[in-house]
């Protein structure tokens, strides 16, 4: 995508804002809303991806909580792409944060408190985020006390959700898997 090139008729793409390995993040100015937002758009065209991809456009969109990045719009591109448009925050990631030094324990509480109340927000509408790590917890103007969980991509909703992945794949960041997950996973499982 290009700057000025316009998205849904109403996201006009302002620069790349950051690349992972299957999509880009976009700032772009949001027409209807007069703001600024991170458009997430898929590069990779399996179908299980954008499908785990739309489905997260889907659940961000059934959760509201000040703690939960805010979810504007989702669809696809002109050019057929699976994009995400959410609000735009200026900060860094946890991840980012510890690199460069720690939290002080009246820091370090606030963190953990805002995000135990947003992962409870969204189990109360029955969605299990299954990738809480550093660098999915956002702080906002480099806040501890002003959290934002971000990356719902492999979220699941509750036990009875329409699964995406096949048997012996496990979805998340090994390092911070729920103990259950990781000893689910023989050592032939692939970790995504």
């Amino acid at each position: 995508m290009e700057p000025g090139e316009l998205v849904a008729g109403r996201f006009e793409v302002e620069r790349i804002a950051g690349q992972g390995g299957m999509g880009d993040v976009f700032r772009a100015f949001d027409r209807h809303a007069r703001a600024f937002v991170a458009l997430k758009v898929l590069r990779a065209q399996a179908a299980s991806e954008a499908e785990r991809f739309l489905r997260e456009g889907a659940v961000l969109a059934e959760i509201s909580h000040p703690g939960i990045v805010r979810y504007v719009a989702h669809g696809r591109t002109a050019a057929g792409h699976p994009y995400l448009a959410m609000e735009w925050l200026e900060g860094h990631d946890l991840d980012a944060h510890l690199r460069g030094g720690k939290l002080s324990a009246a820091e370090s509480v606030a963190l953990a408190v805002r995000v135990a109340q947003a992962l409870g927000a969204a189990h109360a509408r029955g969605v299990i985020h299954r990738d809480v790590k550093p660098s999915n917890i956002f702080l906002v103007d480099g806040r501890a006390d002003r959290v934002r969980v971000l990356d719902f991509g492999i979220a699941q909703r509750g036990q009875a959700a329409q699964r995406v992945t096949r048997t012996g794949m496990i979805l998340g960041t090994p390092a911070y898997m729920a103990p259950e997950q990781a000893r689910a996973c023989p050592g032939s499982c692939r970790c995504a």
